[in-house]
């Protein structure tokens, strides 16, 4: 009996051929409320960031996030696919947003291509875009081979924008989000994230988004 605000989260992995939204007798459709955030947050990186394996598309961490704050989302999560193309960083410096979530860890084959394209990837966004803020994360699983030494290749990325003058980065250690939780709680596969990993992940990025907003 009243006017409510709906969201369709579309499937992760499949593809739309046909929509249908049924509606009762005498209901109507009208435009949405205004966002509080008008210029999409987009996320780039891994099936992680992509979705997989959230039980339902709004659990995933991206969704968590721009609903907490009342942004539209623009997700470039792409499974295994993603890699620090300087094309994508391109792409997504053309267009019009109000955060980066830089987030490729996990498809990075091993910490030479992540030296090789993380910064260059951030430089070619920061050239066309200087007022952007930026989120850098590095891969919330600890235990992985190389770990440490795939972080501090991010974290260079980091500190050297820092170190020029950059007041608009940010950087997460993806650890710190299930530091003491064991993996058998938050993942499905010692790599992707259940819906408690992602509510983890949600919980220690949204602090720093909002931050972000902010400046």
């Amino acid at each position: 009996g009243e006017m409510r605000d709906c969201e369709l989260y579309l499937p992760l992995y499949n593809g739309i051929e046909k929509i249908e939204i049924g509606l009762a007798p005498g209901a109507k459709i009208e435009p949405p409320k205004p966002r509080k955030i008008k210029k999409p947050i987009l996320f780039y990186g891994s099936s992680i960031t992509q979705g997989a394996c959230a039980c339902r598309p709004s659990n995933a961490y991206a969704a968590m996030l721009c609903r907490a704050v009342d942004a539209p989302m623009i997700n470039l999560g792409f499974s295994g696919s993603a890699k620090g193309e300087e094309e994508m960083a391109r792409l997504i410096a053309s267009l019009d947003i109000s955060v980066f979530v830089y987030d490729y860890d996990h498809n990075a084959p091993n910490p030479e291509h992540l030296a090789n394209t993380h910064e260059k990837f951030f430089k070619i966004i920061r050239k066309a875009k200087p007022d952007l803020p930026v989120i850098m994360l590095s891969k919330i699983t600890s235990f992985a081979q190389n770990a440490d030494l795939r972080r501090a290749h991010i974290k260079r990325t980091y500190d050297n924008a820092v170190a020029a003058g950059d007041e608009k980065v940010w950087l997460i250690d993806g650890r710190s989000f299930v530091k003491g939780v064991d993996p058998a709680h938050w993942t499905v596969d010692n790599v992707h994230p259940n819906d408690y990993g992602f509510w983890l992940m949600y919980r220690g990025v949204l602090p720093v988004l909002e931050r972000a907003l902010q400046r």
